[in-house]
């Protein structure tokens, strides 16, 4: 199975990429792993670190599935008045200064690019390191763009109980015990059981 990732550094895996939980992943069930993902990256266009440009620089050859986060290093107060508003499934044409048209452009190229793979939308879980209103603004306004454009989602931000506003799980689940990075013992207890069925 080949798999190509995109993202930002919860993807990456930050400091430790060979702990990222698609690495883990790849090594544990011997999936074929194309990491495309970068730190810092964003939805919204940024200095050309962004996911966009990270789908139209991979390969072109064909993957099984394609697996994508994003909105971490989007989430600031400011992306409230960018949120723009969802094209939809049958759109071709972007505002990718808008969160929703460039989550939209995202999905669309990837779609053009890779006509048969598989997507997967793979959210955040709840993170302390982000103001609560943006973040669970994106994450539904990402989940509902996803259903529209059919787009499967490991939810992690709904699905577990992940939820480093508790300084105790931040302590104990994030890289450093600060920040935004799940560490290995989160990707294998929170992200991995709920990617790999969806991956195999």
């Amino acid at each position: 199975m080949q798999v190509y990732a995109f993202g930002d550094s919860i993807v990456y895996g930050h400091t430790a990429p060979q702990k990222s939980f698609m690495q883990l992943i790849a090594d544990e069930y011997g999936i074929a792993l194309t990491m495309c993902a970068r730190n810092g990256a964003t939805v919204i266009p940024q200095s050309g670190n962004d996911i966009i440009t990270q789908v139209k620089n991979a390969p072109a050859s064909e993957p099984d599935i394609v697996i994508f986060n994003g909105y971490t290093n989007d989430a600031y107060d400011v992306v409230l008045q960018k949120l723009g508003s969802p094209k939809g499934c049958t759109a071709s044409v972007f505002d990718n200064g808008t969160f929703s048209g460039a989550f939209e452009e995202i999905i669309y190229t990837m779609r053009q690019k890779w006509h048969n793979a598989k997507i997967l939308y793979v959210t955040v879980h709840k993170n302390g390191a982000r103001d609560w209103t943006v973040q669970k603004t994106l994450h539904n306004l990402a989940v509902s763009i996803c259903r529209n454009w059919s787009v499967d989602v490991a939810d992690i931000f709904t699905l577990t109980p992940l939820d480093t506003r508790d300084n105790l799980q931040m302590k104990k689940y994030i890289m450093g015990e600060n920040g935004s990075h799940p560490n290995e013992e989160a990707c294998r207890r929170f992200y991995i059981p709920n990617i790999i069925g969806k991956l195999l």
